[in-house]
C-alpha cells in the first residue's frame, strides 16, 4: 500500500494525424510514462483503434479520454488505468459530421462536445 503522500505517476497522452491522402505516417494515440525525477519519457502504449486521433479531452478526474478523429465522423471514449495509464476503449460513437476538431468536456463532467471543421 502507498503512503497517502505519494503521488501518482505522470503520464502524457499524444495524439496524431494519419489520413492516406496527406501521406501521414500516425499511429494513434501514444502513452508515455514520465519519470518524475529525470523527466524522461518512456512509450507504455500506442493505441490504433481509429486513424488522426489528433484531439484529446480529459475527464475532470482524468478517469477518462475522449478522442475526435480529424478526417473521421466519430468520436472515441477511453477508460485510464491509473497505474499503468494504459487506455482501454470504451466505446466509439458517430459525430454527426466530418473531421472533428475540438473537443472538450463540461464542468460536469457529464457532456462532451466535439466541433466538426
Amino acid at each position: 500500500m502507498k503512503p497517502a503522500n505519494t503521488a501518482f505517476p505522470s503520464f502524457a497522452y499524444v495524439g496524431c494525424f494519419s489520413p492516406q491522402k496527406s501521406d501521414g505516417r500516425g499511429k494513434g494515440i501514444s502513452v508515455y510514462r514520465i519519470d518524475q525525477a529525470t523527466g524522461i519519457w518512456t512509450l507504455v502504449q500506442v493505441v490504433d483503434t481509429l486513424p488522426s486521433p489528433g484531439f484529446l479531452a480529459l475527464d475532470r478526474q482524468c478517469r477518462f479520454i475522449y478522442s475526435g478523429h480529424g478526417d473521421g465522423a466519430q468520436i472515441s471514449a477511453y477508460s485510464i488505468d491509473r497505474a499503468t495509464g494504459k487506455l482501454l476503449l470504451l466505446n466509439r460513437q458517430a459525430s454527426g459530421g466530418k473531421n472533428g476538431v475540438h473537443l472538450d468536456v463540461d464542468p460536469s463532467n457529464r457532456h462532451v462536445a466535439l466541433a466538426n471543421g
